[in-house]
């Protein structure tokens, strides 16, 4: 079975999951795609490495030809002390 195959019900699964849901998968198999489509209408903050902080809104303009703003905290900035935004939804991008 592809990756694809497998990714294709997690929005329904993230939605039906009362504690969250963690999403690994190797390069190229469509995370940020899936995880921008699963958070749709959620108020999420992402937390990003410093090099990607503009990737997710650079994904959603070319997938689905608009950009919401949410905020977006580095590890770094994070690991500094300061405090994330009450969200739904927290997306940790490239966490390894």
């Amino acid at each position: 079975m592809k990756y694809f195959e497998k990714i294709s019900g997690l929005k329904e699964e993230f939605e039906n999951s009362p504690k969250g849901l963690l999403y690994v998968a190797p390069t190229g198999a469509g995370k940020t795609r899936s995880t921008l489509e699963a958070k749709q209408g959620k108020k999420t903050v992402a937390i990003t490495p410093a090099s990607l902080t503009k990737n997710l809104e650079k994904e959603e303009k070319k997938f689905f030809k608009k950009v919401t703003h949410r905020p977006t905290f580095t590890y770094a900035k994070l690991s500094r002390g300061h405090e994330l935004p009450e969200a739904e939804n927290i997306v940790l991008d490239e966490s390894h």
